[in-house]
């Protein structure tokens, strides 16, 4: 079975903020520094932190003093709001069993029990907020192997990330 997962971007976007949510309100960071700690490239980190100022869950300033910080209390910010600013919609319209899409006036047999799992889905994230995530993750300790899984090479130069501080001691 394939695990359920987020496009790279989104992934290393939710780190970006969770990084932002941890200095939240005191920390304004520079995009190095911000990069490093989400492990996320400084050239594909650019790429996401634009999309999310887009999305008016970033705020970027210029200048000596400037950097990047959340628009609003992390608390307020779902992952919800986080992931989709990165991917959209994330309940599908399309009929698993006969493509196209979803016509709820004639279902087909996995329809309830699949909208009935989005919309737990859905909620979760919704539900989860990025202070409550960023507090977990402050407590949480990388597994060697996801440590060195990150340090193996990857297709097409994609970024490899900078170990975490935590490896680097």
């Amino acid at each position: 079975m394939e695990d359920l997962a987020l496009n790279r971007r989104t992934e290393y976007g939710v780190r970006l903020c969770l990084v932002l949510a941890d200095g939240w309100p005191e920390d304004r960071v520079k995009a190095r520094e911000l990069s490093r700690a989400a492990d996320v490239s400084p050239g594909f980190a650019a790429q996401v932190l634009g999309a999310l100022v887009r999305a008016g869950l970033v705020v970027s300033y210029a200048g000596p003093h400037g950097g990047y910080e959340l628009a609003r209390d992390p608390a307020g910010v779902s992952l919800l709001e986080a992931i989709q600013a990165l991917t959209g919609d994330l309940v599908s319209t399309r009929c698993m069993l006969w493509g196209g899409r979803c016509v709820p006036e004639n279902p087909c047999a996995i329809h309830d029990a699949w909208h009935a799992a989005q919309e737990a889905f859905v909620t979760s994230l919704a539900d989860t907020d990025l202070a409550t995530l960023a507090r977990n993750r402050r407590h949480a300790v990388r597994p060697a192997s996801v440590a060195l899984e990150a340090r193996a090479p990857t297709l097409a130069g994609a970024p490899t990330g900078v170990p975490a501080a935590a490896d680097r001691r």
